[in-house]
């Protein structure tokens, strides 16, 4: 009887209380040309991360909203594959508490720039797969930060789109290979 109290105990101390689901939100609108742009993801993401935990998507009138998220610090943005975020100086990160409603995050899109070219070997045959990394560069020529990586295709052609305005350090090949400036 005392084995069976004393495990009965134990087993309840060692019950933990199951995790409060996560009530906090960001909302806004991302627009184009003063309208609103349906289909647009928007993804909040652990700056420190970097990948998108959580995400959202505009409705027909180009309104989002993210829910369900645990308080944090996130770096929220569109996803619009020929689009950058109007005034890129704008801060897209914002602080979290538990239960908050964050209102007007919102996003006004234009057209991107685009970087193209052709990666050979030395021979001149195209290399296939191959990444491709663009690296932003600040006005005093320090690497600013990482823009995002693409591939080649079969003919050894990659093309970057939805470019912000500014000079890009551009490198094929992986980390450590012969191709890589």
């Amino acid at each position: 009887c005392i084995l069976l109290i004393l495990g009965v105990a134990i087993y309840s101390h060692a019950q933990t209380t199951p995790a409060k689901e996560p009530t906090a939100s960001i909302g806004g609108k991302v627009t184009f040309k003063g309208k609103g742009v349906p289909g647009i993801m928007v993804f909040a993401s652990d700056p420190h991360r970097g990948w998108p935990s959580y995400r959202g998507a505009t409705d027909a009138s180009g309104n989002y909203r993210i829910s369900n998220l645990p308080e944090g610090i996130y770096r929220v943005s569109p996803h619009a594959m020929a689009f950058t975020v109007e005034n890129q100086e704008e801060s897209n990160r914002v602080t979290v508490a538990d239960g908050e409603t964050i209102e007007d995050m919102n996003f006004v899109l234009v057209r991107g720039g685009v970087i193209t070219g052709k990666v050979t070997d030395s021979d001149g045959q195209p290399l296939i797969e191959q990444p491709v990394i663009l690296q932003g560069l600040s006005d005093q020529n320090l690497v600013n930060r990482i823009y995002g990586q693409v591939y080649t295709d079969d003919r050894g052609i990659y093309r970057a789109f939805g470019l912000r305005q500014g000079k890009y350090k551009v490198a094929a090949g992986y980390p450590g290979d012969r191709h890589l400036p």
